[in-house]
């Protein structure tokens, strides 16, 4: 009997299908659209599985990738968190006499991965929230039957990840680990798991699709929300992967392309019919669709299983159309919520298999699929939306557990261990984190610090990212912008997206010394009594925000299309007060980059016709390059004015900016102190002052710009963002 592996993993996430690569030349090379990796995973893609030929050994492989190697019969790559991000990646065909034949590209998609359980009092950017599992269900064949790779998947997660996975499925062979449990049989199709019905099943050899139920005329019908009701206590999978196809096309005429084609039509029905009923049945869930793996390498497994009934070039080209037309299938689709998972690749054609076995792996293959099928899943769970927490948004100066606070890691030289400091004293280490908080660290061997001190040390051979402080300078008129070094030594880095993000590390700490000196708001109703009696009363409250790139949101890691994917200051305040409050917040940014008061000015009859209770006036970083503070005090009366004097009722919270980069020329750091004493004097009951000034101020005694900087200039990080939303809310709320 052929016996084939299939899995379908349901996500709750979304990627955008890529187009897969059209294959090329009689060789028939065929990449997909993106290959997933993990830190300290290895990856893989096999020569003799992307193309069509009998004989590699007449053909030169060259593989252009700014990660990996490539070695005879493959390249191979073991990302470490350096390698973070995607990569391009082509492969290129030369004959035996240097002439080219076939090329292809693709991409590396390479995530991080937390080791250990995730700590306690820390967030996860990655679980739905501290108690959900992320919820996964595997459907496949003879493959997933033996549950090695399922159990590869569990093993994987259990020792390089924080995020807690709970698998769904009816099936539980001996052979699956502890909490491992799928849809898996020997031998069944897609069509076995759409219409298979079993008037008496034994539970063993005779079953019926776990997806099939009687209906109300005694049918049997395809119904995935019975399943999911009746069989996973009513819960939906996150995520469902699908790796079907041996069994439908083993058998199909290997001479006869039309035939070939005609069997792979039929199977294609049948896979539309089973993801419309999970779609239906779980819309949120991602689908990962496998490509089929591929087969033993050598020719004598086929003859150990099948003598002469088939071979294994018969089933190679009936393999290699097979995943040609998958991707198809799946490019065709469209849908941002199902995606390829390119199992065909990573499978060692040869050291992936026994001697004596044509289609179904060794340990060491079975490895491989896990590998494969997990790096997808990470990928995936790693693009997730950041989740609220309320730890995170509680104010840094009154917690005991300061959280996620970054740090670039400076070098003198390259010999020198790394050092940075963090706010407070440090009782203890909760959690060192990657940025994306995709990575967790280890204390010893990523980072030393000693009980008591502020600062952390970065030994030799860490895998947390550490910068030299000539990486963080650039060429005289090198750059989009001119950000001209006070000392007159070339320009300061400037990032566009997420740079020095990625070159921060998120510490999260319990506070040896909670000591502050600065004075920092209280809640207090009779500050901004219309505003607070709404939140109180639970009503409708309209917030209106008017300030500079700042406000847009500029380098939040969720403006940046990058993990962990935080909000930008004013959409964190909006949902910490509608979660907090259980008020209805509309939240109105009418910020523009690159502004300052003047335009403020001319923005309010946009500001009134939106008819907020409150609005947040948030200027001074552009207005510091040319304009004396009372000038910029005026303007903001002004402002003011003339929104009152259409709605007298609105309340105003005048933010005093935090400060840039004190070594970039064009910024004046000493009219920030008189810009916020301007704003403090405007101050009276509807009017408050969110005082990021001063707070920026005590920051930069404690850490350098480089900790707390989105773009190296004039932008903040999360931790920055978060901190703006924390102090505006903690005028709103007790």
């Amino acid at each position: 009997m052929i016996r084939t592996h299939w899995l379908v993993v349901l996500l709750f996430f979304s990627c955008a299908t890529a187009r897969a690569q059209q294959p090329t030349h009689a060789l028939e090379l065929t990449l997909p659209p993106t290959i997933f990796a993990s830190t300290d995973v290895p990856t893989n893609v096999y020569f003799d599985n992307i193309v069509l030929s009998q004989d590699l050994s007449k053909f030169r492989f060259e593989v252009v990738c700014d990660i990996g190697q490539t070695l005879p019969g493959n390249w191979s790559a073991t990302p470490r968190n350096k390698d973070i991000g995607t990569h391009p990646i082509r492969v290129q065909i030369s004959g035996i006499d240097g002439k080219l034949v076939a090329s292809a590209s693709s991409e590396i998609k390479v995530v991080g991965t937390a080791h250990g359980s995730a700590p306690k009092n820390a967030s996860s950017s990655t679980a739905k929230d501290a108690t959900d599992p992320i919820r996964l269900l595997i459907i496949g064949d003879s493959l997933t039957h033996g549950s090695a790779y399922p159990n590869e998947i569990a093993r994987l997660f259990a020792e390089h990840s924080n995020v807690k996975i709970e698998m769904l499925g009816t099936h539980k062979p001996a052979s699956a680990a502890k909490g491992v449990r799928h849809e898996g049989y020997g031998g069944w199709t897609w069509n076995n798991f759409v219409s298979k019905y079993e008037p008496r099943p034994d539970g063993k050899k005779v079953r019926s699709s776990p997806f099939v139920f009687l209906d109300k005329d005694s049918k049997p019908q395809l119904d995935m929300h019975r399943y999911f009701d009746q069989q996973c206590n009513g819960h939906l999978p996150d995520y469902v992967v699908i790796l079907l196809g041996i069994n439908d096309c083993f058998s199909a005429p290997a001479d006869d392309a039309t035939g070939v084609d005609a069997k792979i039509d039929k199977m294609l029905v049948y896979a539309d019919q089973l993801l419309g009923s999970i779609r239906q049945a779980a819309p949120k869930a991602h689908i990962g669709f496998c490509l089929t793996t591929p087969p033993n390498a050598r020719e004598e497994a086929f003859v150990a299983n099948y003598q002469d009934r088939y071979s294994r070039w018969g089933w190679k080209r009936i393999q290699h159309r097979l995943v040609q037309r998958q991707l198809q299938f799946v490019d065709a689709k469209s849908d941002p919520q199902l995606t390829v998972v390119p199992t065909q690749l990573n499978i060692d054609p040869i050291d992936g298999y026994p001697t004596n076995n044509a289609v179904h792996p060794n340990r060491n293959g079975y490895k491989q699929l896990g590998a494969t099928i997990y790096s997808w899943l990470s990928c995936k769970i790693a693009q997730q939306r950041w989740a609220y927490s309320p730890a995170l948004l509680q104010p840094f100066w009154q917690t005991d557990v300061v959280q996620s606070e970054p740090v670039l890691f400076l070098r003198d030289d390259e010999t020198q261990p790394a050092k940075g400091s963090v706010l407070f004293p440090i009782s203890e280490i909760v959690s060192v984190q990657s940025s994306s908080g995709q990575t967790t660290y280890r204390q010893g061997r990523d980072y030393r610090f000693v009980a008591g001190t502020n600062q952390l040390v970065i030994p030799n051979g860490s895998r947390i990212v550490t910068t030299l402080a000539s990486q963080l300078r650039r060429p005289d008129n090198s750059q989009r912008h001119k950000l001209t070094h006070r000392d007159g030594k070339g320009e300061i880095l400037f990032g566009a997206q997420l740079e020095y993000h990625q070159l921060q590390t998120s510490v999260t700490y319990r506070k040896a010394d909670d000591a502050w000196p600065v004075s920092m708001p209280t809640f207090d109703p009779a500050k901004l009594p219309v505003t607070i009696s709404k939140l109180q009363q639970r009503k409708d409250l309209s917030i209106v925000v008017l300030g500079d790139s700042i406000s847009t949101g500029c380098n939040a890691s969720g403006w940046g299309d990058g993990a962990p994917f935080q909000p930008a200051y004013q959409d964190l305040l909006a949902e910490h007060l509608e979660k907090q409050t259980r008020a209805k917040i509309k939240l109105t940014n009418l910020s523009v980059g690159g502004k300052s008061t003047p335009w403020g000015m001319t923005m309010v009859p946009q500001v009134v016709s939106h008819a907020p209770d409150l609005v947040i006036l948030a200027f001074g970083m552009n207005d510091s390059a040319s304009r004396s503070a009372k000038e910029f005090g005026d303007n903001t009366a002004a402002i003011i004015k003339a929104t009152r004097d259409e709605l007298p009722q609105a309340e105003f919270v005048l933010v005093a900016s935090m400060l840039g980069n004190r070594d970039w020329v064009r910024l004046k750091h000493d009219v920030f102190p008189e810009y916020r004493d301007q704003l403090a004097s405007l101050c009276r009951p509807g009017i408050a002052i969110a005082d990021m000034t001063s707070v920026w101020t005590e920051f930069l005694k404690r850490k350098k710009d480089s900790d707390l900087t989105g773009n190296g200039v004039n932008h903040p990080n999360d931790f920055a963002h978060r901190v703006y939303a924390q102090v505006i809310a903690a005028l709103l709320t007790q």
